[in-house]
């Protein structure tokens, strides 16, 4: 007997198996699923099955960037390029910074991280005009001589496949950062 299940009906399995999931590692009985057939709609042949952790989030780290002094608002060609982050897939960034500075702070400023999405129309506005278009952003605040470069974190929506990381610095020191981002669906 062949079995023809639709997309839709499989995303409800997956999720149905999901939350079952829970209540299996927990020792409570599993629920029952149904699963109901749309074969006008799209014809999936053969056996479907969920094996394995299924992977909701995960994590990226660019450690140790050194971010010398520049604002990107007044000249973003200063910023420090971090490299790319692909973010296909996903629906929502947490993103956290973390470092220090190199010396005393002696005039208070911000450092962060931008990223940026890579595409051609919003790439072409920042190299032609210096504006940042769509950005996801992350910023510690500085503004006592000793004070920790932390920034609170931001949660934000992922609305492109692939984003474009610079830094920038608009104390009057050297920073060494951390960037955490952290990817959900």
């Amino acid at each position: 007997m062949r079995t023809h299940l639709s997309t839709a009906a499989i995303l409800a399995l997956t999720g149905t198996l999901l939350v079952s999931a829970g209540p299996v590692l927990s020792q409570e009985p599993t629920q029952p699923v149904t699963v109901t057939n749309f074969p006008e709609v799209q014809k999936i042949e053969g056996e479907v099955g969920v094996e394995g952790t299924i992977r909701h989030s995960t994590t990226f780290r660019k450690l140790e960037v050194v971010v010398t002094p520049g604002s990107p608002r007044e000249a973003p060609a200063q910023m420090i390029d971090g490299g790319s982050l692909t973010t296909d897939g996903f629906t929502a960034a947490l993103l956290s910074l973390q470092g220090e500075l190199r010396g005393t702070l002696g005039e208070a400023g911000q450092v962060g991280a931008v990223l940026v999405p890579k595409e051609k129309a919003v790439t072409a506005v920042l190299e032609e005009r210096g504006e940042i278009l769509f950005p996801l952003e992350v910023a510690a605040s500085l503004t006592q001589p000793k004070e920790d470069l932390l920034s609170a974190q931001s949660h934000l929506a992922v609305a492109f496949p692939s984003y474009q990381i610079y830094f920038y610095n608009s104390t009057d020191k050297t920073a060494v950062v951390n960037l955490y981002v952290y990817l959900t669906h």
